[in-house]
């Protein structure tokens, strides 16, 4: 897992920024042909995230990251990450779902 977070560009560009496109890839030039989840986008929306998290990554890999700023005009300019790439590290399993508890029978 890698958190990605960012701050909102300097210029809007004259629009409110509506959207960040989050991307991350194991090649620096976005180019691999690694499948999801080594590889992929999402958009999420301006006005509720200033972060992201990219979840099931490998901590044998090394992902590059990058976000875009978009408004109304389009994509901007994307701001890769400080470190270049970043390697998932160990963490603490979630939470376990799907619990179900039952009356046991009497004995």
């Amino acid at each position: 897992m890698i958190t990605i977070g960012w701050s909102e560009p300097l210029d809007d560009g004259g629009d409110d920024i509506t959207t960040y496109r989050v991307e991350w890839d194991t090649s620096s030039g976005f180019t691999s042909s690694s499948i999801p989840p080594h590889k992929g986008y999402i958009d999420v929306e301006a006005s509720i995230h200033e972060s992201y998290t990219i979840e099931l990554l490998s901590k044998e890999k090394r992902y590059f990251t990058r976000v875009f700023a978009i408004n109304d005009a389009g994509v901007g300019t994307p701001q890769t990450s400080s470190p270049k790439y970043i390697t998932p590290a160990k963490q603490v399993p979630g939470t376990p779902h799907s619990l179900v508890a039952t009356p046991g029978s009497g004995l």
